[in-house]
């Protein structure tokens, strides 16, 4: 896929810098930012995720099925950033 046709997004930045990040895909997409878009929570039953616990995945996930991921998309996982466990 063509660069300008493609947005990496990690979840973890979107997280932590959730208003940054969705003005950067607002940008991509062509569309208008509104702060608005940010008050999931006014009229949805979603919440917005909890920085705190965006890699409690590595921490609390099972350590087999960890290993499992890992042997399976080794090389992208680094290739993106994140360490082995």
């Amino acid at each position: 896929v063509p660069e300008c046709r493609r947005l990496e997004l990690r979840f973890e930045e979107l997280v932590e810098r959730t208003e940054e990040e969705l003005e950067r895909i607002c940008s991509f997409l062509g569309v208008r930012y509104d702060p608005a878009m940010l008050e999931i929570e006014k009229d949805t039953t979603y919440c917005r995720p909890n920085p705190k616990v965006c890699r409690s995945w590595c921490k609390d996930g099972d350590r087999r099925e960890i290993a499992e991921i890992e042997h399976r998309l080794g090389i992208r996982l680094q290739a993106a950033g994140y360490q082995p466990s």
